[in-house]
């Protein structure tokens, strides 16, 4: 019989008191080899680990349009973006896509990465020119900007 088992290096054999016991029994492998009716116990079962519910950029991007649409309080929500990149989302009666940085203007590269990563139910039917602009605000610090928005597809 070719099983797995785990040893238990704190107890010994019930049986023989020369060898290890197998972990959850009182019988060492030895013993029970020469047992017809013994079943070595299943292995312990490992919990997974929680996880995001989504990896990347798309699995990110699913997280924050998931936590916006849940406060529902028509405010843009953000994420920052590990190279200084601000992904900011906004729902109300249309979807709002805002991509900000402290330096300079986001790229369309940029742009078209992040909308290509947005779930299908959010991405524009057409593809979208997004406008620039710079905000400066109150204290003197500086964002440049890409926006646009457009209608969600209505589910049917």
């Amino acid at each position: 019989m070719n099983a797995t088992f785990t040893i238990d290096l704190n107890k010994l054999c019930a049986r023989c008191h020369e060898h290890h016991a197998i972990s959850g029994t009182q019988l060492c492998p030895h013993c029970t080899a020469d047992d017809p009716v013994f079943t070595p116990p299943a292995p312990p079962r490992r919990e997974r680990a929680p996880h995001k519910s989504g990896s990347g950029l798309s699995g990110s991007m699913f997280d924050l349009i998931m936590r916006t649409e849940k406060s529902a309080d028509r405010q843009f929500h953000a994420l920052l973006l590990p190279r200084g990149l601000t992904i900011e989302v906004g729902i109300g009666e249309e979807f709002n896509l805002r991509l900000a940085r402290l330096d300079c203007t986001p790229s369309i590269v940029e742009w078209q990465t992040v909308i290509a990563a947005l779930p299908a139910a959010y991405r524009p039917e057409t593809a979208v020119t997004p406008r620039e602009f710079k905000h400066t605000a109150r204290d003197g610090t500086a964002k440049w900007y890409l926006e646009d928005h457009w209608q969600m597809k209505r589910s049917r």
